[in-house]
């Protein structure tokens, strides 16, 4: 390509043709420094603009990662909540069975009974689970 040229042509703001006027160099000198502090490849404007890049990239690769972070720490918290609503539900239904084992010792194990089926709605049960439940504990 050293032997080949191609022609550019493009408008600049006033304050800029002023620059050029006022700069020794002709226009093409001047244009072709500024094209290649631009785009050469290994030059210094173009190694500056790659940094720049990159800069920016880490800049919205760190936020995302903040986001995650945040989001994960949510997804923990919303855990730790439900595994404490999961022990306090487990515990209140063990209160709960405990107080039915007391209510129907010595009550016969039929589905029929109204105790065994006043209790077994309480525990959100149907009545042969509440009692082979209470058969289990009787054990």
């Amino acid at each position: 390509m050293s032997g080949d040229w191609e022609m550019l042509s493009f408008r600049v703001p006033p304050e800029l043709k002023e620059l050029v006027d006022a700069d020794p160099r002709n226009n093409q000198e001047i244009g072709q420094a500024a094209l290649w502090r631009e785009f050469g490849g290994e030059r210094l404007g173009a190694i500056e603009r790659q940094i720049e890049e990159k800069r920016k990239r880490v800049q919205l690769v760190e936020r995302e990662k903040e986001n995650r972070e945040s989001e994960l720490q949510e997804l923990k918290k919303e855990i730790e909540a439900l595994e404490d609503k999961a022990d306090a539900v487990e515990e209140t239904e063990q209160t709960t069975f405990e107080d039915a084992r007391e209510a129907l010792e010595g009550v016969p194990r039929n589905p029929d009974n109204p105790g065994i089926q006043n209790w077994a709605d309480k525990l959100g049960m149907t009545e042969q689970a509440l009692i082979d439940k209470l058969e289990e504990h009787d054990d």
